[in-house]
């Protein structure tokens, strides 16, 4: 649930950093729409002008489903590699040697 609401709060500010990130430089490698916002204020406000409180969260939905699934994937991999990498070392289950661990495993498979 964390993770939907995270990935909901922060659409408008991901749309306007891939927005500001893709705008091409030159005319002849320009793709689509083009947004040149000269700081990311601005280009928050201008979405909001332009298409209103709504357009700042323009398909949220998707962002909230891959996030809701990575993260529930992350964490049932962490709980499981803290356990499997408990078991195997002389660390205590609470340690933070055995979080730390868990935490990279669960980086690299999801």
């Amino acid at each position: 649930i964390a993770g939907a609401i995270s990935a909901w709060l922060g659409t408008p500010l991901y749309m306007v950093k891939t927005r500001m990130q893709s705008t091409s430089s030159t005319s002849h490698l320009a793709v689509g729409d083009q947004h040149r916002y000269p700081s990311f204020v601005r280009g928050l406000t201008e979405v909001y002008q332009r298409t209103g409180i709504f357009g700042l969260w323009r398909c949220a939905h998707a962002s909230v489903l891959r996030v809701s699934v990575g993260s529930a994937a992350q964490l049932s991999m962490f709980s499981k590699s803290k356990d499997v990498i408990a078991r195997y070392t002389h660390w205590p289950h609470k340690s933070h040697q055995v979080s730390c661990c868990g935490s990279l495993t669960s980086g690299l498979f999801v």
